[in-house]
C-alpha cells in the first residue's frame, strides 16, 4: 500500500500518538509552536493541532511534525455559562468566543470561570467564523499572575480593518492594534499590511490596546480546486440560495448534490452534517451531504482536505 503524504490538523491527542479520523499517527513527542509548547506531553485534549506525516489506508501513520498555535491568548473580561444547556460565551481581547458541550476546559470548570472571569488568563484554540467570532474547541485558564509558557502576553487573529499607516494602527473585529514597534514574522513584511488581510498578532496589552510585537499572515485553509470533506453544525442556512456554513466554511449545493441519510428539506441551522465537494472561489461546492453524529467520538472528522497528487490535510473533532 502506497502511503499518503499528509499535513493534518486535529483536536485530540494521546501520549506517543495522534488519532485523526481513525488513523493512529506515531509521533516523536516533539511539538513545533511559537506559544511555548515544545513537547507532546504539554498538549491537551481539545487543542487544534496540525500534523505533517504519512498515513496508509489500514489506519496507521507516522507524524513527522506536530504544530500547535494558540488562536487567542490573554486576560478574560467576561463569560456566561448555562450548566444545564452546556453552552455559553467568553470575551477576551474584545473577541466573542462561543462555548458548547464539546468545548474542553482545563484549569477550572466553566462554572468557576464564569463566576469570576476577570481573575483568569486564558489560551483558546478555536475555529474563526465568518462574522469574526470564534467557536472554542479548547479553553485553558490560569489565575491572573500565572503566565503561560509563552514569550508574548497576548495573541489574537482576524481580519485587518481601519488600517492607518500614518498612526500605525488597525483593528481586528473591534480590537485596537498598535503596530508601531511590530516586526513581521517569517516571510511577512509589515509593509504588506492591508485591510481585509487575515493576520495573527502577538504582543502586550496597554490598557485595552494591543501593542503588537509580531505580526504574521494567516494562511488560507483551502485552495481553489481542493477536494474537501468537512463536518460540523449547519449555520447561516439560506434555503433560497441553497447555501450554508460549517465551521466558517461557506457551502453551496445544487440539484447534482447527493443527500445521504437526510433530505434537503431536513437542512436547518444546528443540524450536524458531513459535506464532500470541491473548494472554489471561497465556496465549497457540495457533491455529497450526509447526516452526521452531533456528538462524535474522537474518530469523527471535522475537516479534511485532499489534493489530487498533492498533500492533504484534515481536522478531527474530539468529544470531551
Amino acid at each position: 500500500m502506497v502511503p499518503h503524504r499528509a499535513p493534518v490538523s486535529g483536536r485530540y491527542r494521546v501520549s506517543g500518538s495522534v488519532f485523526v479520523n481513525g488513523t493512529r499517527f506515531e509521533t516523536s513527542g516533539s511539538v513545533t509552536s511559537n506559544d511555548g509548547l515544545e513537547r507532546e506531553d504539554q498538549l491537551r485534549k481539545g487543542m487544534i493541532l496540525k500534523v505533517q506525516g504519512d498515513w496508509e489506508d489500514e489506519g496507521e501513520g507516522r507524524a513527522d511534525r506536530i504544530i500547535y498555535d494558540d488562536t487567542l491568548r490573554g486576560p478574560l473580561t467576561a463569560m456566561n455559562w448555562d450548566e444545564v444547556a452546556r453552552a455559553g460565551s467568553l470575551t477576551m481581547l474584545g473577541q466573542t468566543i462561543s462555548l458548547d458541550s464539546r468545548t474542553v476546559f482545563r484549569g477550572a470548570t466553566p462554572t468557576a470561570i464564569a463566576a469570576n472571569p476577570d481573575q483568569f488568563r486564558g489560551r483558546v484554540s478555536a475555529w474563526r467564523l465568518d462574522d469574526g467570532s470564534f467557536r472554542a474547541s479548547f479553553v485553558g485558564v490560569r489565575a491572573i499572575g500565572s503566565d503561560f509558557d509563552d514569550v508574548n502576553e497576548v495573541e489574537l487573529e482576524g481580519v485587518v480593518a481601519n488600517l492607518d499607516t500614518s498612526a500605525e494602527t488597525f483593528t481586528i473585529n473591534g480590537a485596537q492594534i498598535d503596530y508601531t514597534s511590530a516586526v513581521g514574522d517569517d516571510d511577512f513584511s509589515i509593509d504588506d499590511l492591508e485591510n481585509g488581510l487575515v493576520v495573527e498578532v502577538e504582543g502586550v496589552l496597554a490598557g485595552t490596546i494591543v501593542m503588537a510585537q509580531q505580526i504574521d499572515k494567516e494562511e488560507d485553509l483551502f485552495g481553489d480546486d481542493d477536494d474537501v470533506e468537512i463536518s460540523g453544525n449547519v449555520s447561516d442556512f439560506d434555503p433560497l440560495n441553497r447555501q450554508f456554513s460549517v465551521n466558517g466554511v461557506n457551502v453551496s449545493f445544487d440539484n447534482d448534490t447527493e443527500f445521504d441519510d437526510l433530505r434537503e428539506s431536513s437542512l436547518a441551522d444546528g443540524v450536524f452534517v458531513k459535506v464532500e465537494g470541491v473548494f472554489r472561489n471561497g465556496l465549497l461546492l457540495a457533491e455529497e451531504i450526509e447526516a452526521g453524529n452531533p456528538m462524535p467520538s474522537w474518530k469523527a472528522v471535522l475537516n479534511r482536505l485532499i489534493w489530487q497528487e498533492k498533500p492533504w490535510s484534515l481536522a478531527v473533532f474530539a468529544s470531551s
